[in-house]
């Protein structure tokens, strides 16, 4: 531990939980992603599962005849319901045929038509692109949707709110036909309702400590730190087994007056600020053994994280996790061969670079990963929720639990919530082939890339860190 970056205490740390976008995907989706740029997938597996488990409003059904002449159709929606965004799906198990997009360089796209009591509207398409089974990138950004066969249309209209569950006396969607089709097409066009599944927010031990007063004393959390107490650095030093000269030169304490104080309790958190002349930003660790315990295989990591006001963030790298490395393996391109060590930090990507994305300037987040035999790399994996594309200027509550696997069986689970909420779940992680290696530590690690630096300075900032054997949830606040 060479370098250890600055750590610096700010009063008045806000937590302000996120709000989930009313947009369901954009410009980016793909049949796995909802969003492809800020890795947010679709909620049953894939777009055409989505499809399956939530069944489309069969609006009309229309012929395209293979006459390769550039061409308008106009095609009577029955029974379009006046949702927040008009999603529209095309499809036809034959032939193609290319619609012009909001893209084209002659300007035209599709517009939807609606007939109200009391005003006709005329709306273009916020959201055009079509999807192909298994297709790894967004198509959304080509001068053309392509319907038909394996290619699916999605069109997205954005209703004024005055209109919202209004009635919808009549609608029709005009459609500019370039001069490409390829054998007659016989085409359904639907409606569907987007639904999104709120989980319940889970309440565990943190619920019997009013804002985390006294949560060190409870018997299964190993430690807990708020900043608040002079003493704080000295029981970090002593949980993380630093020395302390290390520490104060690492150290800076400014006071930062915010506005829309919420946690009346918490006056401090630590900044942990990225650098474009480094790619280690902190990195600390607590170490089970050293803190007199044995190393589980199974623990609980909870710890508030914010992205700092207009950070703009130009590739991915890691955040705090779980970690077995032994000063062996798992971290670094040494890689898992089951026997030597194993990692499985947190991972954040890019910044969303698309003017159009409700999420772009977000985050997305997920976890690193070092498996046995994978590769001398680890693989980061994304939450794939709309919650874990995080916002800058918001105090976001994100846990982790990690269960190592039976030796030799992939049978290993890592979850995550974030805000309390369930947003990631998988069991099936190969993490060793030997009982020898368990949960060594928590990796407080900030590291950016990869190779590459920083192209742009940018903070985070962390707060109200608890470790446990069990579900610990956001902080309690009373009522």
């Amino acid at each position: 531990m060479t370098w250890l970056g600055k750590i610096l205490i700010l009063s008045f740390a806000v937590f302000v939980s996120a709000a989930p976008k009313a947009d369901f995907f954009d410009e980016t989706v793909t049949f796995k992603f909802r969003s492809h740029a800020a890795k947010i997938v679709w909620q049953d597996g894939g777009f055409f599962q989505y499809l399956q488990q939530n069944p489309a409003i069969l609006l009309n059904q229309f012929s395209v005849k293979d006459t390769d002449q550039a061409r308008s159709i106009k095609v009577t929606l029955n029974g379009l319901k006046a949702t927040a965004q008009l999603h529209l799906h095309l499809q036809s198990k034959q032939g193609i045929f290319d619609v012009k997009s909001k893209e084209s360089p002659s300007g035209q796209s599709a517009r939807l038509k609606l007939q109200l009591a009391e005003q006709t509207l005329t709306l273009a398409p916020d959201i055009d692109a079509y999807i192909i089974n298994n297709n790894r990138k967004p198509l959304g950004n080509k001068h053309v949707v392509k319907i038909g066969t394996n290619n699916h249309g999605i069109f997205s209209f954005k209703l004024p709110p005055e209109h919202i569950n209004k009635t919808i006396l009549s609608a029709e969607l005009l459609l500019p036909l370039t001069k490409k089709q390829f054998g007659h097409a016989n085409v359904s066009v639907s409606q569907f309702i987007t639904v999104k599944n709120a989980p319940d927010i889970d309440r565990g031990i943190a619920q019997q400590h009013f804002y985390d007063e006294q949560i060190s004393s409870h018997a299964s959390v190993y430690y807990a730190q708020n900043f608040e107490q002079d003493s704080w650095l000295d029981k970090l030093l002593f949980a993380t087994g630093m020395k302390e000269s290390e520490w104060q030169q690492a150290i800076e304490t400014i006071n930062q007056d915010e506005a829309n104080f919420v946690d009346q309790k918490s006056k401090r958190s630590a900044k942990i600020p990225f650098s474009t002349k480094r790619n280690l930003a902190n990195n600390f660790d607590f170490y089970f053994k050293q803190h007199g315990e044995n190393e589980p295989e199974e623990a609980y990591f909870r710890y508030y994280l914010k992205l700092g006001e207009n950070a703009n963030i130009s590739g991915g790298g890691k955040l705090p996790g779980f970690g077995g490395t032994y000063n062996k393996a798992g971290w670094g391109g040494r890689g898992n061969n089951g026997r030597n060590g194993w990692s499985a930090r947190g991972g954040f990507f890019g910044s969303v670079n698309n003017a159009s994305s409700p999420w772009q300037g977000h985050m997305p987040i997920g976890q690193y990963v070092y498996e046995v035999g994978k590769s001398n790399y680890g693989h980061t994996i994304p939450y794939g929720d709309e919650l874990s594309t995080i916002a800058p200027g918001i105090w976001y509550c994100l846990e982790q639990r990690l269960k190592l696997n039976t030796p030799g069986v992939n049978d290993g689970i890592i979850e995550a919530w974030i805000d309390g909420k369930k947003i990631f779940s998988k069991n099936d992680f190969n993490f060793r082939t030997t009982p020898a290696l368990k949960i060594e530590k928590i990796w407080f690690n900030f590291y950016f890339g990869g190779v590459d630096k920083p192209k742009h300075d940018f903070d985070l900032f962390i707060d109200n860190i608890v470790i446990a054997s069990e579900y610990i949830g956001p902080l309690y606040k009373g009522n």
